[in-house]
């Protein structure tokens, strides 16, 4: 009976924990977890298991610009001499997401600041903005984050109190998608006309800000439906000019103005026009009294600028010596006291693959010249296949070499605190390689690093050892006699309890490796350990030391053929590898992945890889040892999917810290952890409670079966030896 009521409550346990482990799913012997889709535009975790996340759970990067985005609008602020610029679409992880992010561009600096408001619109692309000059403000309208949820909201921006004000009320123009406005400042009125409403819309609206009511002045004779064109003022004529867009038939390529004062539209059908088009952007000079038009999706990316002057009628393509990369879905606006125009973002096609760029660029009229104006990170160029250690001592983050299209032998530190690169430029430092390992040895204050690839494409590896102190800032070879043979792409950590840098597989120019070493940096000896069991050999996998648990976590890699998710712990103590088997769900097979041990949170963090199919990772996972347990943390927001990065702990700062990779480039992240629902600081786990109180009521359930057995059988007087059920 007894044992009958443990195996009842054993598959009630397991009931529970496979109704709030419900992420992944195994799928055979292989173990590789097949991910439930999620919502597109949230990309909300399904599954009670997944931990709440809140704004600390997401990744952080240290910006120095917006991230690519297409569908985004801006406006320009010329009280405070400011690019507005609000939502857009970005693609996280194979999805699309909508941002509610505020950014603002100061040409003057070359620099773009986050604004994060308080209070702001929910996530958008696809909406319209308009700078209201008498009133100074930003006016935003409609939107979408997919089908069937589309805006008819109207908001207000203040960037001198970086306050959105919701301004929705009355009588206003239904939900709309790609609509386009334009600020007439003669009559004072923001001017809408079209966007999609599930039909292309032909209506045209006036908007006061100061009496904040919306009026339908749709007149008689007006442009065909559409959305997805663009308008500009035209301060010297009075006119709001209108080209393109995507109508009943599709792109058009129509040129129209509109007289606010008299409420006509009429169609110019200037002789030279730019071709049909549709996702362009276009902004009014107002040195160069003309209205300037860049790219758009005509069937095919364009890359052409043209410039329209209204009193002549009269298109003519600039066609500048270089420009942006052809684009669509971008946004462009008129700096008046800098006298360019600005550019932003966009969607491209970069050797036949979706791109979207981050990059910023100025054009000015006068001399028809595009330029670059992208502001670069304060750090170290774009790179992948470097390594970073952390230094507790001196509290920096080391980054040494890697691949920027040679391989490269710069040292780097990162003060996460004051968010600065340095560049330290040693005397003495070990050749340019790529494929490195590098690990802190808190006890001799020095960073570790071994192997490498020296020469791209020879096959040329090392078996150097290097220590590096931050504090001199001095790199010193301490290869000794004996160590592990020359290799690149092995794992290592260090292991503070027992005082040693561990190091695991790799690949030489034959084969990968299963070797497990260990490295004392007192003694100067690297010793091969040869434990009985151990992984398969492997390169491209990730390592991180659980300090709380004391054992060196591995997973995944690729066997030559394919990518692996195993997952595996090494005890130094007893010179142990155990293949765990977490259950219920586990990253899918990878490579070429980057993981970190954040000991404010007891979890291992793993971000992004290689998956079987050679495609870029963008998931973060965190492991539990103590409950073998893997959990999809994926946020909102987080670096682009990559492979090749590397990331580093900064236990002052209690951050992971993420630099560099196949895609991002320069870019450094921060991850800050998760909080768990019902967490407190340095709690147990809500799930971890739960599973306790099913455990609790399990037993419950047991003790009272055996006491009613027990009175029913005393009442029938069967008599129970004292040892039934041993």
């Amino acid at each position: 009976m007894r044992k009958a009521a443990l195996v009842v409550s054993a598959l009630l346990l397991s009931a529970v924990l496979g109704f709030v482990g419900q992420v992944t799913l195994r799928t055979g012997p292989d173990r590789d977890g097949v991910v439930l889709p999620r919502d597109g535009n949230s990309l909300s975790h399904l599954g009670d298991s997944s931990p709440v996340l809140n704004e600390k759970a997401d990744w952080r990067r240290m910006f120095s610009r917006p991230s690519g985005r297409l569908m985004t609008t801006m406006a320009y602020d010329s009280e405070s001499d400011r690019v507005v610029l609000f939502g857009g679409s970005i693609f996280v992880r194979g999805s699309t997401l909508h941002t509610d992010e505020t950014w603002v561009y100061d040409f003057n600096t070359n620099s773009w600041t986050f604004m994060n408001p308080t209070t702001r619109p929910s996530p958008r692309s696809e909406h319209a903005m308009a700078y209201d000059a008498q009133s100074d403000r930003i006016i935003m309208f409609g939107g979408f984050v997919g089908m069937p949820t589309v805006f008819a909201d109207t908001w207000a921006y203040d960037f001198n109190t970086n306050t959105w004000t919701d301004l929705t009320s009355g009588m206003a123009p239904s939900g709309r998608v790609h609509p386009a406005m334009a600020y007439d400042d003669e009559s004072d009125r923001v001017v809408l006309f079209g966007g999609s409403t599930g039909a292309e819309s032909d209506e045209t609206w006036a908007y006061d800000f100061e009496t904040n009511t919306w009026t339908d002045v749709t007149p008689t004779a007006r442009p065909f439906g559409r959305s997805g064109h663009a308008m500009a003022y035209d301060a010297q004529s009075d006119r709001v000019v209108l080209f393109g867009g995507l109508g009943q038939f599709g792109p058009r390529n129509d040129t129209w103005a509109y007289d606010f004062n008299t409420n006509v539209w009429t169609n110019l059908d200037p002789a030279t026009h730019p071709s049909a088009r549709v996702s362009h952007s276009m902004t009014y000079d107002t040195e160069s009294d003309r209205v300037i038009l860049f790219g758009g999706d005509p069937g095919v990316l364009n890359d052409e600028t043209w410039t329209y002057d209204l009193d002549a009628n009269v298109w003519e393509n600039a066609s500048p010596a270089t420009g942006p990369a052809a684009r669509s879905g971008h946004a462009l606006l008129y700096d008046a006291q800098s006298d360019r125009i600005v550019l932003f973002g966009g969607l491209t096609f970069i050797g036949g693959f979706v791109d979207l760029p981050s990059d910023t660029w100025a054009y000015d009229a006068d001399t028809n010249e595009w330029t670059n104006a992208n502001p670069q990170e304060p750090g170290p160029p774009g790179r992948w296949r470097h390594a970073i250690a952390y230094d507790a001592e001196s509290d920096r983050v080391i980054l040494f070499g890697g691949d920027t299209g040679v391989p490269d032998g710069e040292t780097w530190s990162y003060d996460l605190d004051r968010n600065a690169w340095s560049d330290m430029d040693p005397v003495t430092s070990p050749s340019p390689r790529w494929g490195h390992v590098m690990s802190y040895d808190s006890q001799s204050d020095r960073i570790i690093l071994f192997g490498g690839e020296t020469t791209p494409y020879v096959y040329e590896y090392s078996n150097e050892t290097w220590a590096y102190d931050f504090n001199t800032n001095e790199w010193r070879n301490a290869t000794p006699p004996i160590g592990p043979s020359a290799r690149r792409d092995p794992a290592m950590a260090y292991d503070s309890e027992s005082d040693r840098v561990v190091l695991f597989g790799g690949y030489t120019p034959s084969e990968n490796l299963d070797d497990t070493w260990t490295y004392d940096v007192d003694t100067n000896t690297w010793t091969e350990m040869a434990p009985q069991q151990r992984p398969s050999a492997r390169s491209g996998h990730a390592v991180a030391y659980d300090a709380e648990s004391d054992r060196v976590i591995l997973f995944g890699g690729t066997s030559g053929f394919s990518p692996l998710n195993e997952t595996w712990a090494y005890d130094l103590n007893a010179n142990e590898w155990t293949g765990m088997q977490p259950s219920f769900v586990w990253p899918p097979a990878r490579f070429n992945h980057a993981m970190a041990y954040d000991a404010e949170l007891d979890r291992v963090v793993l971000f992004g890889g290689e998956t079987d199919s050679r495609y870029e990772d963008g998931e973060t996972w965190l492991y539990d040892f103590d409950l073998d347990m893997w959990t999809n943390a994926t946020p909102t927001t987080g670096p682009s999917a990559r492979f090749w990065h590397a990331m580093a702990y900064d236990t002052q700062s209690a951050r992971v810290i993420l630099f560099g990779g196949s895609s991002g480039d320069d870019e450094t992240w921060s991850y800050p952890g998760i909080t768990l629902p019902g967490t407190p600081a340095g709690g147990v786990p809500w799930f971890v409670t739960a599973l306790a109180a099913v455990a609790a009521i399990g037993f419950t359930v047991i003790v009272a079966a055996l006491l009613i057995r027990r009175r029913w059988k005393g009442r029938t007087g069967t008599k129970e030896s004292d040892d039934h059920g041993k």
